[in-house]
């Protein structure tokens, strides 16, 4: 009989912690899992190919009623402020797997007119969350805000300012003038990144690697790069995540944002 209550107890400490696992997965800090689902229009939206893009995800379902509450916060509060930014995507997911007339229902009632995916129970179990959520992505594909209550005006005014950050601060021109004559690549990057110079070469300069809060973390100096010549960074030190490189030479400020995954 002990040895059945021990056995027993040993059993749901590991239900216990699995449980405690899947709570804390997919948290902010976290990496985004990439995932596949069919909109109500008929298109499909793959979150990988967003990558680049803030990515704003509110997770509903069709019939909740405080999810019809407050679906039109999402539109009101973030889809009108952000929509015409070319960096900006929104998805509503619903995530009780209704069909389509169901999940038209839900839109029209909210007056959602971002795009709207179905069957989506299976990418609220992948962040490890519920509906009436709000997720925020970055540029790099890692999650930035995960509301752990229902999206109300509060919430959604939360998210707009983690979004309205995200936007503003990857803009290059808080970081320097502009050239266009620097191609970086690949973006994302991951062991490292590329530099090839399109325009007439480059003696003496100085280029740096910059975070989101305008530190320098890396400089170094920069003899001469011929025109079409290409050199290589590696970014191996570097964290995930969005970064600026910027090039001072005598004739002009090179600045150019690009995003390190792990």
């Amino acid at each position: 009989m002990k040895t059945m209550k021990i056995f027993t107890l040993i059993i749901c400490l590991q239900i216990l912690n699995f449980a405690q696992t899947n709570v804390l997965a997919q948290g902010v800090g976290d990496s985004a899992p990439d995932f596949t689902l069919n909109t109500v229009n008929g298109n499909e939206f793959t979150l990988s190919d967003h990558a680049g893009k803030v990515i704003f995800l509110f997770f509903f379902g069709y019939s909740c009623p405080h999810c019809l509450a407050n679906g039109n916060n999402t539109e009101t509060g973030i889809y009108d402020a952000f929509k015409d930014n070319s960096d900006f995507v929104a998805l509503g997911i619903d995530t009780w797997d209704g069909n389509k007339s169901g999940v038209e229902n839900f839109i029209n009632q909210t007056g959602i007119t971002y795009p709207v995916a179905m069957t989506g129970s299976s990418v609220q179990s992948l962040y490890s969350t519920t509906y009436d959520r709000i997720i925020v992505i970055d540029q790099s594909g890692t999650i930035q805000f995960k509301a752990t209550s229902n999206a109300t005006s509060g919430v959604v005014s939360d998210a707009k300012q983690v979004i309205e950050s995200l936007l503003t601060t990857t803009s290059t021109n808080v970081f320097g003038s502009i050239g266009q004559s620097l191609n970086i690549y690949p973006i994302p990057a991951k062991e490292s990144i590329f530099i090839e110079n399109l325009d007439a070469r480059i003696e003496y300069a100085n280029f740096e690697i910059l975070n989101m809060s305008g530190q320098i973390i890396r400089s170094n100096n920069l003899n001469y790069l011929g025109s079409g010549e290409t050199i290589e960074l590696p970014l191996n030190e570097l964290d995930g995540g969005i970064y600026i490189l910027r090039l001072n030479s005598e004739q002009n400020t090179y600045t150019r944002r690009f995003i390190v995954t792990k």
